[in-house]
């Protein structure tokens, strides 16, 4: 096959197995290779370990391999310098890097002419003044040790580019997350609270997570002990989806006599939907993200959201419409929000319906896509895009 203008190189932080949120890359990545398909370019993509490939990777036109490419010394660059140049590689696609390094200017040296960083880490960060921030604005300028162009998740994150990483503006993106529409299919309502002892006619709260207390785990059980202490007899059930390393410490904590069983721990589950559909509203008290798909979920779901004031929990919610915000780490606030929707049906069906409604103009897979074909893959050959680049 002919490969005109070189090939591309889509760098995986995870094994091929992770799953979680990475489905979103891995449609971007399948995006990319069709494309690159197209056009007669080959693209590749680099697992740290490939365990199960995702279907959408299996399925689209890109040659997978087993390599570790990760900001490294001077062996790593000289290893990965050698690979881009055997294969060819002219643009390389990557998650989460940092903002600044050394080895940009290893890889261009070995002749790659496009570098584009999507960014979807978590956390709220200040802007960076004074010497420091002139020094990053500098280096930005030079165009050697950061990349040609940096896609942020939400709004907040391509300021925080620009604010904090001091990027200029004309290099940042906004694609925002999207999420296959569905409805909630309420079915399997009473069998699911049955499966963990949840009355019928108890509120149901709902948190879908990785099982850290970054993900504000532990403030969610303070939440839920102070509503079992000064509610008692008033059902109040709190039921959290997903595994993660602090899972056993998590169950641990949740299992005191104060909170008289009212928190459940479902674990990782397959059937996320209709758990949501089980559910009244649901609760994110997270510490920080980018944009959280499971809040998207939720809200698709038409669930009322109680979540913090940080701008990257909330970037996707309207404060009194779509949801109801609280002041970050206020646990009794989170609680005086949470008994609120308890006690007023109709507050919870208005802003779950506005809710929905805000996800499916906003927030779908089919407008994540076309935004990230108009803003990213063009950035792939022209090495970064002129003008504002909102998404």
């Amino acid at each position: 096959m002919r490969r005109g203008g070189g090939n591309i190189l889509l760098v995986a932080n995870y094994d091929s197995d992770v799953g979680y949120a990475w489905w979103l890359m891995e449609n971007f990545w399948a995006l990319i290779a069709r494309d690159a398909h197209a056009r007669q370019r080959a693209c590749l993509l680099a697992y740290p370990r490939i365990g199960r490939v995702p279907d959408a990777i299996r399925s689209a036109p890109i040659e997978i391999l087993e390599r570790r490419v990760a900001p490294s010394g001077p062996r790593g660059a000289l290893a990965t310098g050698r690979f881009l140049r055997a294969r060819r590689i002219r643009a390389v696609y990557l998650t989460d890097w940092p903002a600044l390094h050394w080895n940009y200017l290893w890889w261009r040296l070995a002749g790659v002419r496009s570098i584009v960083l999507h960014d979807h880490s978590p956390g709220d960060r200040l802007p960076t003044r004074g010497l420091k921030g002139a020094l990053k604005a500098l280096l930005h300028r030079l165009r050697v040790f950061s990349p040609h162009h940096f896609v942020g998740v939400a709004e907040h994150v391509r300021r925080r580019h620009i604010e904090n990483l001091r990027v200029p503006a004309a290099r940042c993106s906004v694609v925002e997350n999207g999420i296959v529409p569905f409805t909630a299919d309420r079915s399997r309502r009473a069998a699911l609270r049955a499966e963990f002892a949840i009355p019928e006619h108890a509120v149901l709260v709902i948190l879908v997570s990785r099982a850290t207390t970054y993900k504000g785990l532990d403030l969610a059980i303070e939440v839920c002990q102070r509503l079992a202490t000064a509610r008692p007899g008033n059902l109040i059930h709190f039921l959290h989806c997903g595994d993660g390393p602090e899972l056993e410490q998590l169950r641990l904590r949740a299992s005191q006599p104060a909170l008289q069983g009212s928190f459940h721990f479902a674990g990782r589950r397959t059937d996320v939907h209709a758990l949501l559909a089980a559910s009244d509203l649901a609760f994110h008290p997270s510490r920080g993200e980018a944009m959280s798909l499971a809040i998207l979920e939720f809200m698709c779901a038409g669930l009322p959201v109680v979540l913090s004031n940080l701008p990257s929990v909330s970037a996707a919610v309207v404060d009194g419409e779509t949801a109801l915000l609280y002041a970050a780490e206020n646990a009794a606030a989170a609680a005086a929000a949470i008994a609120r929707l308890a006690d007023d049906a109709e507050l919870r069906a208005r802003l779950g319906h506005a809710a929905a409604e805000r996800c499916r103009q906003r927030y779908t897979l089919e407008q994540a896509n076309a935004a990230f074909t108009r803003l990213v893959i063009p950035a792939l050959d022209a090495g970064w895009i002129r003008g504002s680049g909102r998404g």
